[in-house]
């Protein structure tokens, strides 16, 4: 969304109207953030009412959980868009990792079944922690571990935007 065609001119023209180019970068990771809000939302009203999904005592929790993973992967998919300069190339990328990511979490199948070496990878895989933490928290155990593997995908967001601020040039966008 980020280096689309359709996107480079009003870019362009944001670009030389702003006396801050870090605000190209920054509007789109708020627009796909509002966008996470809506379909976070349709998806868990959905689940509840239709499928009778139980999101625990508060609902609030799960919500800004699957909030914060999807920023960090916004942030990620920001990132790579400018340090790859190509958004097709990008959303491979970015395919190929959130395919990983939740294989290895244990969405498709359990972890286990990945043999010992996959046990170990899958320790790297936040999507594994997540659900880890939304288990813990569903099921009555401890809110605990959800709070720091949130902190942990907040700090990695915050490290990716800095690295963003750091490679982002408006000249990507004047072609």
């Amino acid at each position: 969304m980020i280096m689309e065609e359709n996107v480079k001119l009003p870019n362009m023209r944001i670009g030389y109207s702003l006396e801050n180019e870090k605000f190209i970068y920054i509007s789109k990771i708020i627009a796909l953030t509002l966008c996470d809000v809506v379909s976070i939302t349709v998806y868990m009203l959905m689940l509840g009412f239709v499928f009778h999904v139980d999101f625990g005592e508060n609902v609030l929790v799960i919500f800004i959980t699957y909030l914060i993973l999807g920023f960090f992967f916004t942030c990620l998919g920001t990132f790579l868009c400018i340090l790859l300069k190509d958004e097709s190339t990008c959303n491979n990328i970015l395919g190929v990792i959130q395919l990983v990511l939740c294989t290895l979490g244990g969405v498709f199948f359990p972890d286990t079944y990945l043999g010992k070496i996959g046990i170990m990878l899958s320790n790297l895989s936040i999507v594994k922690w997540i659900n880890y933490g939304l288990g813990n928290y569903v099921y009555g155990f401890s809110l605990s571990s959800l709070m720091c593997v949130c902190g942990i995908a907040l700090i990695c967001s915050l490290i990716l935007l800095l690295i963003t601020r750091k490679l982002f040039k408006i000249q990507l966008f004047i072609k």
